[in-house]
């Protein structure tokens, strides 16, 4: 490893340190980072949602699953940057295919289950460890540090967790009345089961928050890693030692020739040194180096102890090594059953609520944008009534009846109107429930209708006579 390509300072850091490094390597590297994670994760997030565009929380639910080995391209351009080697987008996903067939397996195993997955996954990206070895390092360096990693989990999770609350709070706000004028709990119980629109709504506000937090998560666990490494390997003595090298060295380059002749005159008049291994003898033979003193003290964890204990069965250890071998791809073949269980169980509660849905049936629409559609407020003969407000020279009354018994006609033909629809959402579902003929006879009814009360503008005289002369042939049969 090139520590001294390293662009960040190495020396030894306190966790909390450790993690503000991480956000400051994003904050500098933010289009590497936020390029290489967003042409990974965006292209996943909208496959999923196109799979379950019906099932919106299987959709987040598979991205859930495919977070960690997503979690790969912000570590790639991570890498890359501290070495001062800047990466765009199409390189890491370059680089992720080869990386998968290394990691993938794993990604989508243990570090599934590992909330300080970020700590250990720099040990199978970067250092390129598997099997023994790589479950040897990483029992090195969580000795400390992994836990850490899960603090950091968690402080991620709640601005996570902060940024959704933000976002359906935003959604509310921009919600039309009547629903403005409810709690989000309260409008929420009232349309129970949910529409899939709002699960969407869910479901978009925790995807854009993951989008968000977690190139902050990966940076935050390899800076901790970074910090691990510095303390195990002593980087920052290392660098320490390189630099006192290099000044050395510009030392000697600029008095050469004194430094030779000095040598060269010191070889001439002077004995010969002694030999390394006498001189090390010597300096042990100093009494200081030979006091030795015995320290007993209470330690954490298993006691190593060499050879068989006395008394002990020599087996024993070989026979525990055995059965683990054994238990491990059994417990992960138990959690890999209990992961697609979960999804078994998902998958029939969601089939079991949409197969429910149309026999309890949406809510009767009884109003729209201050409109009453309930069929008791509309006049028996609706025609003849908007006829005779005409013949008074109410155009707008007659075409607020008109329009009324349109929209009616439509709830009663079962078309969705949600309730925070305008009236080009209403032209919409319309044109997509019936006939074209219907539909272009509704399209001119709205043109007329908005003018009319928007802009204070009634049509010609011709033209609200054939707007109620047609209605019965076009809505008169759904009353």
């Amino acid at each position: 490893m090139r520590l001294e390509a390293i662009a960040a300072e190495i020396r030894p850091r306190r966790p909390a340190e450790a993690m503000d490094l991480g956000m400051a390597m994003v904050r500098t590297w933010w289009k590497d980072v936020y390029g290489a994670w967003l042409a990974a994760a965006v292209p996943t997030a909208i496959l999923a949602a196109a799979v379950f565009r019906h099932q919106p929380i299987l959709a987040l639910l598979a991205f859930w699953l495919l977070k960690p080995l997503l979690d790969h391209a912000p570590l790639f351009a991570l890498g890359r940057a501290l070495f001062g080697e800047r990466t765009g987008a199409g390189a890491a996903l370059r680089a992720l295919p080869g990386i998968w067939r290394r990691c993938g397996l794993l990604a989508l195993t243990a570090h599934r289950l590992d909330p300080g997955r970020a700590f250990t996954l720099p040990v199978s990206q970067l250092e390129r460890l598997r099997g023994a070895a790589r479950r040897a390092r990483v029992r090195t360096l969580s000795r400390r540090g992994h836990a850490d990693t899960v603090l950091l989990k968690g402080f991620c999770s709640c601005f996570e967790l902060v940024l959704v609350l933000g976002l359906l709070a935003f959604a509310v706000l921009m919600l039309p009345s009547p629903e403005a004028e409810l709690t989000w709990i309260e409008w929420s119980v009232s349309t129970w089961p949910p529409p899939v629109w709002l699960l969407w709504v869910l479901v978009g506000a925790e995807m854009l928050a993951v989008l968000f937090m977690e190139p902050l998560y990966v940076a935050g666990g390899f800076a901790l890693y970074l910090a691990r490494r510095t303390q195990v390997e002593a980087w920052d003595v290392e660098m320490g030692f390189r630099r006192l090298a290099r000044r050395e060295e510009v030392r000697r380059g600029r008095g050469a020739l004194p430094a030779a002749v000095v040598a060269l005159a010191l070889l001439l008049g002077a004995a010969p040194p002694p030999e390394p291994e006498d001189a090390v003898k010597k300096v042990l033979e100093d009494p200081a180096f030979s006091t030795t003193r015995k320290v007993t003290a209470w330690t954490f964890g298993e006691r190593k102890e060499v050879g068989p204990r006395a008394g002990g069965a020599p087996g024993l250890a070989a026979l525990g090594s055995l059965l683990g071998a054994l238990l491990e791809p059994l417990l992960w073949a138990a959690v890999l059953a209990l992961l697609g269980w979960l999804l078994w169980r998902a998958v029939r509660l969601d089939r079991a609520r949409t197969a429910a849905l149309p026999a309890t049936g949406p809510p009767v629409q009884s109003a729209l944008f201050g409109l009453d559609l309930r069929p008791d407020s509309l006049p028996a003969d609706l025609p003849g009534e908007a006829r005779r407000l005409l013949a008074e020279g109410k155009a707008a009354e007659a075409l607020s009846l008109l329009y009324r018994g349109a929209l009616a006609a439509l709830v009663a033909r079962k078309v969705t109107l949600p309730r925070s629809a305008t009236e080009g959402d209403c032209l919409r579902a319309a044109r997509a429930a019936i006939g074209a003929e219907p539909a272009a006879f509704f399209a001119s009814l709205t043109s007329a209708w908005q003018a009319c009360a928007y802009a204070q503008r009634a049509p010609a005289d011709p033209v609200l006579e054939g707007l109620v002369r047609d209605w019965p042939r076009h809505f008169g049969a759904a009353r």
